[in-house]
């Protein structure tokens, strides 16, 4: 792929297209057929922004969409076509230039072969430079030839190719799209660059960029915003959780899930740092091309475990976030994903018999969570981490606030708010309550609470195991204040 670029940079700086409009004074002046227009009987190729459009001689001096009355310059477009068909039909490597008498599927060329071919037969297309047609064509020929070219260097889009001899199906990447754009305009393009079909012939279109490549995130937000060498560095260096969005700063997803996304920072306060990498950001494109998955969309995330959670017995160091990414109901898919990632010491608790094993499995002081949601926050499995050895948490599930609809086990509590944290009186019945929490439910909060009926912290439980052949170094200590064990 670097090679395939290093062909584009090597012609652009000699056959770029200059895009002009034309008058009508220019347009009918003599003299003047070879740079705004031609004329075939009573028609116009009038130049517009990227290509000429065909349309009446009437007409020539605006600029309008094709004109289907314009039945000359129509029936050239049909011949156009027609011969386009005939060139697909000879095969990708005669596409590229690569004669089809000496290659073929069985004797394929090699990419230098393919390059050297492309170099030579590329200048073809370029107006002012050897072709002959009407932009347009000129255009659509150009991007024939790269896509022969991208093509040919992968097997399985090849074999497609031969399947249905056409480039209907296929995807350029955005990066390859921008550079044949600054070849065909000798100029960066100011927007995404696509490839769209017009009357059925293929041409570059330029969508203007939603935002602009600035960082989405401002120094004050609650979202770090990371380079690639701070997220090799810090993020994976194990020490603490980190969610990092991979986003696009001049793409409206990017842009509208940016709320949502501060909105699970401030939730996820003290439970996980988050991250996010700008990839239209220049140095930050190759970092994210080579993480993001091919075909995935923007914003993407990523879940980054600390050393204890791969000691835990975790096999992945990140995990990639695979639900949906529509902005309405982000953060709250956010945040059971990254609860499902946490480990988990709480128990769900579903009638008073299972409640009562739990109550005197043994001697720890119980807590319990009364939630109207179907899943554990994760605040609430954080806590079970800090509070392991110390206290055991459990949780009820889908709570009302309506007698008639309250749970089994609901009925057994005099809570009348949802959700609620009690602190259960193991000695008395299953429902016997110590002390309650109601709001508000952050881990400042939350951690105090838990605190304050927990059993007292005991330093000597809180050292962490040494690792194989490894003496205990500054990065175990470090871990071991965000471990599982540390104090409330």
């Amino acid at each position: 792929m670097v090679r395939y670029l290093s062909v584009l940079l090597c012609l652009s700086g000699s056959i770029g297209v200059k895009a002009e409009t034309a008058t009508k004074a220019e347009c009918t002046a003599a003299n003047k057929d070879e740079l705004t227009c031609e004329k075939v009987d009573g028609c116009v190729w009038f130049k517009g922004k990227d290509s000429y459009e065909c349309v009446t001689a009437e007409e020539h001096g605006k600029r309008v969409e094709v004109n289907p009355d314009c039945t000359s310059c129509e029936a050239a477009r049909q011949e156009f076509k027609k011969q386009q068909k005939k060139t697909l039909s000879k095969g990708l490597y005669s596409i590229v230039g690569c004669g089809p008498l000496q290659y073929s599927s069985l004797n394929p060329p090699t990419q230098k072969q393919l390059e050297e071919c492309m170099q030579t037969k590329l200048p073809e297309t370029i107006p002012g430079k050897g072709c002959k047609k009407e932009m347009q064509y000129c255009h659509a020929e150009f991007i024939d030839i790269f896509e022969a070219y991208y093509t040919a260097l992968d097997p399985a889009a090849t074999k497609k190719f031969e399947e249905n001899q056409e480039f209907k199906d296929f995807t350029i990447e955005s990066e390859l799209l921008e550079e044949m754009w600054r070849v065909w305009h000798s100029k960066a393009p100011d927007g995404e660059v696509r490839i769209n079909y017009e009357d059925g012939i293929r041409k570059l279109e330029e969508i203007p960029f939603i935002g602009s490549r600035a960082n989405l995130y401002a120094d004050e937000s609650s979202v770090f915003e990371l380079d690639a060498q701070m997220l090799m560095g810090q993020v994976q260096s194990g020490k603490e959780n980190w969610l990092v969005q991979l986003y696009r700063s001049t793409q409206e997803e990017s842009i509208k899930a940016k709320p949502e996304y501060e909105k699970v920072a401030a939730a996820l306060e003290d439970i996980a740092s988050l991250g996010a990498v700008n990839c239209d950001a220049k140095k930050e494109k190759p970092f994210c091309k080579q993480v993001v998955p091919k075909g995935e969309t923007y914003p993407f995330f990523i879940w980054s475990r600390t050393i204890k959670d791969m000691q835990g017995g975790a096999t992945e160091a990140q995990v990639f976030y695979t639900m949906s990414t529509a902005v309405k109901g982000l953060s709250l898919r956010l945040q059971q994903f990254v609860a499902s990632q946490l480990p988990d010491f709480t128990t769900e608790l579903t009638d008073k018999k299972q409640m009562r094993e739990w109550l005197d499995k043994d001697d720890l002081p119980k807590a319990v969570l009364l939630t109207d949601a179907a899943s554990a926050p994760p605040y609430w499995i954080k806590t079970s981490s800090l509070a392991k050895d110390r206290m055991s948490l459990g949780i009820v599930y889908n709570c009302t606030k309506k007698g008639d609809t309250k749970t089994e086990l609901q009925k057994e509590f005099a809570v009348k708010r949802i959700p609620a944290i009690i602190h259960i009186d193991r000695s008395g019945e299953v429902g016997a309550i110590v002390d309650t929490h109601k709001a508000p439910f952050t881990m400042p909060h939350i951690r105090k609470f838990i605190k304050k009926h927990a059993l007292a912290f005991d330093p000597k439980k809180a050292e962490p195991e040494k690792r194989p052949n490894e003496e205990a170094t500054e990065e175990a200590q470090d871990t071991e204040k965000d471990a599982d064990t540390i104090e409330l």
